[in-house]
């Protein structure tokens, strides 16, 4: 009603409604965003114009955005917004019906914004299309440093996307792929980039399903990156060909601090490959492998590593099937191992025997915590 009597107290609402937001904080940001989308319906541009005084009048640094009724005009007046505001570094827009449309216009605002460094978009149907639009904007982006894609239908062409924008961007560390639809192509896809891209320090492609042929692609990768320090590749299909392939690896990075393997089906062959790259490897500190079906064989291989490697603090070995004999085993290595301060072994096979074996060894080892 206001609009179409009078454009000017349309806009001063606007102004008067930020002033509110700033002050209240970003649980009012949709308040604003929808009188901005009533306003639409009047004249094809007003809307946007009174979206940049909402952006220019905008001061707050972070805003957490929860609402699942938003349309496609919502997400376009606040990429509008985020054309000209200057203050904004942190957006969080999961689970807010974003699709290929709305992923678009933010990607827009994307290649003009010059303070954003954190935008979490998971939990939307962006989908390859939407991903493509991401990764232009990411190509000319020069501050974004994490995003994140969690659950958001990306399958290998819009992997694909994403690592040829990585092969070019500058600035983004963290990149959140976490439960989608990437397999062994998009994997090799992602790999590639990671041969030149000099700036990813954190990876996630957990739940998805790279399966042995993408972990083969990631491992080449891995040896002769130089950034990469955690590796997130838990629940993607990979079985003990997969560790060999990513042990080959890890016998020659020099970066890798985390590498986390859980519910995949390594088995004792993995985890003996695993074992082998330990006792040479010196910057993992974290090795993940809850629920990978390590029996006693795999406990001892592990163990004989423990006793040589002096850099790996966290051994995460929940869920597996190791009984007394790779209890007395890990116990063993304990009693000379100096760095290790976290040993998981919840929920395995260990009894009165196992116990006692670690307890003795407890009363000499130094570190564990």
């Amino acid at each position: 009603i206001l609009a179409i009597q009078c454009q000017e107290t349309a806009m001063d609402l606007i102004a008067n409604i930020t002033t509110q937001v700033n002050k209240f904080g970003h649980r009012t940001v949709p308040v604003a965003l929808e009188c901005i989308a009533k306003c639409k319906r009047q004249e094809n541009n007003f809307h946007v114009r009174l979206a940049q005084v909402f952006g220019l009048g905008l001061e707050l640094q972070g805003a957490l955005v929860i609402d699942q009724t938003w349309r496609e005009v919502h997400i376009a007046s606040l990429a509008e917004a985020m054309k000209v505001n200057s203050t904004l570094t942190q957006l969080d827009l999961s689970d807010t019906n974003i699709g290929d449309t709305g992923a678009a216009s933010l990607a827009e605002a994307m290649k003009v914004n010059s303070t954003l460094t954190q935008l979490n978009l998971s939990h939307n149907k962006i989908g390859d299309t939407g991903t493509a639009s991401l990764a232009e904007a990411m190509k000319v982006n020069s501050t974004l440093t994490q995003l994140g894609l969690h659950s958001t239908k990306i399958g290998d062409t819009g992997a694909a996307s994403l690592a040829e924008a990585m092969k070019v961007n500058l600035t983004l560390t963290q990149l959140n792929l976490w439960k989608n639809n990437i397999g062994y192509s998009g994997a090799a896809s992602l790999a590639e980039a990671m041969k030149v891209n000099s700036t990813l320090t954190q990876l996630q492609l957990m739940q998805n399903n790279i399966g042995d042929t993408g972990a083969a692609s990631l491992a080449e990768a891995m040896k002769v990156n130089a950034t990469l320090t955690q590796l997130s590749l838990w629940d993607d299909n990979i079985g003990d060909t997969g560790a060999a392939s990513l042990a080959e690896a890890m016998k020659v990075n020099a970066t890798l601090t985390q590498l986390f393997l859980w519910d995949d089906n390594i088995g004792d062959t993995g985890v003996a490959s695993l074992a082998e790259a330990m006792k040479v490897n010196s910057t993992l500190t974290r090795l993940g492998l809850h629920s990978t079906k390590i029996g006693d064989t795999g406990a001892a291989s592990l163990a004989e590593a423990m006793k040589v490697n002096s850099t790996l603090t966290q051994i995460n070995l929940w869920i597996n099937n190791i009984g007394d004999t790779g209890a007395a085993s890990l116990a063993e290595a304990m009693k000379v191992n100096s760095t290790l301060t976290l040993l998981h072994l919840w929920n395995n096979n260990i009894g009165d025997t196992g116990a006692a074996s670690l307890a003795e060894a407890m009363k000499v080892n130094s570190t564990l915590t």
